[in-house]
């Protein structure tokens, strides 16, 4: 998920956790950790980039193309 920080920026993290819940299901405590996933997305990306674009000439492939 995306998450605004205190200045304002985007930031990518993923959130890993548990939810207990009263009997009735309604939820009454979140327990969990936040990790900063940035560098991920960034491969992520650029990976993407890389199955679309032609090394050599670094135009649009026939996977683009086809897409």
């Amino acid at each position: 998920m995306r998450l605004f920080t205190d200045c304002g920026d985007l930031r990518w993290v993923e959130l890993i956790g548990n939810i207990r819940s009263r009997k009735k299901g309604k939820p009454e405590q979140l327990a969990g950790i936040l990790i900063d996933i940035r560098k991920r997305k960034r491969e992520e990306e650029r990976l993407r980039e890389e199955a679309v674009t032609d090394p050599l000439t670094g135009v649009a492939n026939r996977r683009l193309f086809e897409h």
